[in-house]
């Protein structure tokens, strides 16, 4: 999860279960500075806990970004796009 990301991206193509080129790189600057391209736009999956069961949860719109290190989740667009609530139960660093 990240508080500041206004999209999902993921650097692994591997992730995505639909996937689409984009017809021109999207240049995007980060918090650190630096800028990575957005080269393509998918749904992927994952499993989450939701109470006390597992399930899966699909993201659309989730941006390739083979020059990022890490998988990226947008809490804002989760919060104000979905109106999801998300709780933690432990510290999240």
């Amino acid at each position: 999860m990240d508080s500041g990301a206004t999209d999902h991206s993921t650097p692994f193509l591997a992730d995505f279960l639909t996937y689409k080129k984009l017809p021109k790189p999207i240049n995007v600057g980060t918090a650190g500075a630096e800028v990575i391209q957005f080269l393509g736009i998918g749904t992927v999956a994952f499993r989450a806990k939701v109470g006390n069961v597992q399930k899966q949860i699909y993201l659309r719109h989730v941006y390739y970004s083979p020059s990022g290190d890490r998988h990226i989740c947008s809490l804002q667009w989760l919060t104000s796009k979905l109106k999801m609530k998300l709780y933690a139960d432990a510290k999240i660093t």
